[in-house]
């Protein structure tokens, strides 16, 4: 069986170009550092990947979540001690006010403390997070949980 000159230049044309191919593929996945390029490369590999990066999304959106919880948790926190705080004071207060030992300006001066404590207690109560969002207000984060009534 002979073959033809020109036959043999086509069979090696047909080689080169496809090596050529194949060259500059790998030459596009070391430049990108993956594997994958298009989703044509590899069909079940890219379905794969995809999958995993909406995981990857999904945790990261969690990982935000959980970060955004722990600080409103621990602004409430500190919210709530100073309260606690504040109201150990107002009950010394109330004790030293009902002394015999005290005359009226003296429970003058302990009211006007006691009416600076409500105040403060009034105002962490209705104390708001880094977004704005008022910490102790439910589901109406944007109204104040809690208004002066005038006593």
């Amino acid at each position: 069986m002979k073959i033809s000159t020109n036959a043999l230049f086509d069979r090696a044309t047909q080689q080169m170009g496809t090596v050529q191919t194949t060259l500059a593929k790998s030459q596009a996945q070391l430049a990108a550092g993956k594997q994958v390029i298009t989703p044509s490369d590899a069909p079940t590999q890219a379905a794969s990947i995809q999958r995993l990066k909406s995981i990857m999304a999904r945790q990261d959106s969690y990982a935000d979540t959980l970060a955004a919880v722990k600080t409103r948790l621990e602004d409430e926190e500190s919210a709530l001690q100073g309260v606690s705080n504040m109201v150990v004071r107002i009950k010394e207060i109330a004790i030293q006010a009902a002394s015999d030992t005290l005359g009226p300006a003296d429970r003058k001066v302990l009211a006007v403390e006691m009416q600076g404590l409500r105040d403060q207690i009034l105002s962490m109560a209705n104390a708001q997070d880094s977004s704005g969002n008022y910490l102790f207000a439910g589901s109406r984060v944007d109204q104040p949980a809690f208004a002066e009534n005038g006593f």
